[in-house]
């Protein structure tokens, strides 16, 4: 399984993928620049499973100009997704790669937002190298689903779209010397 990662992002997003080193990259903007980049980096590096953030809901405190804004980015993002991996598409909850990447150290509470961006970004530079904060939820995404592929191949394998705590087990991710 060769797997492009991508975390939709509040400020346009990120994505990873790994040909020999990860690698990470902002996410376009616009669809046309979004279609382009995501066939471009498929065909480029072979990848044939597409894993996103299952994010999109509305939370206390946005505005519906940018909910209404990120909602259209998002939709735009899985027309992609199903025009281009039609083997299969998967979405992750946020808690479920989290928790599987950092475990126990995964900080709680909506307060400690910074404090989890922190540990994910921590993390993810010990495993695979120099990463920018932007990137870094990809590229956790990313190591999530490489250390998970058994599960998600499965779940491709059922029809299953998703990913999300309860319904899988994920196996923890564990640095490497």
């Amino acid at each position: 399984m060769r797997i492009l990662a991508i975390d939709p992002g509040s400020s346009s997003g990120a994505l990873a993928w790994h040909d020999g080193i990860y690698m990470t990259r902002s996410l376009a903007s616009t669809p046309l620049e979004l279609y382009r980049q995501i066939i471009g980096l498929r065909d480029d590096h072979l990848l044939d499973t597409l894993i996103i953030e299952n994010v999109g809901g509305s939370r206390p405190g946005n505005s519906a100009g940018s909910g209404r804004t990120f909602a259209t980015h998002l939709g735009h993002l899985e027309m992609a997704a199903e025009l281009l991996f039609p083997r299969g598409t998967i979405k992750v909850a946020p808690i479920t790669w989290m928790r599987g990447l950092l475990g126990e150290a995964l900080p709680h509470g909506d307060e400690s937002k910074a404090d989890r961006k922190n540990a994910i970004h921590a993390h993810v530079e010990g495993r695979i190298g120099k990463c920018t904060k932007r990137c870094a939820d990809a590229a956790g995404i990313l190591l999530w689903a490489m250390a998970n592929e058994p599960q998600i191949e499965a779940a491709i394998e059922r029809g299953e779209t998703s990913v999300t705590k309860g319904k899988t087990k994920p196996t923890p991710v564990t640095t490497t010397a």
